[in-house]
């Protein structure tokens, strides 16, 4: 059986946006901030995180992170792109 890694999903604090992972632990839900989403060393990890619970779900994701950066779909990916590349 699969260990459950958690979700990822993105918080607004105090008028920033910022990554977390949620799992359980004993039944307990526990939430640890991974760091803001303008942070483009953190988009490899985050949406691999996201990818391995919840695929089918990637470009919905995307969608969020590039909405909360005030970019479209298109030039987020542009962007990511970009940063894989150095």
């Amino acid at each position: 059986m699969a260990k459950n890694m958690g979700s990822t999903y993105i918080k607004k604090v105090k008028g920033h946006h910022y990554f977390y992972l949620q799992h359980y632990n004993e039944g307990k839900k526990e939430q640890r901030c991974l760091g803001p989403v303008n942070d483009p060393l953190l988009w490899p990890e985050v949406r691999r995180k996201y990818i391995e619970n919840q695929d089918r779900r990637r470009k919905a994701f995307d969608k969020k992170i590039a909405t909360s950066l005030g970019l479209t779909l298109k030039d987020f990916y542009k962007l990511v792109e970009s940063y894989q590349r150095t």
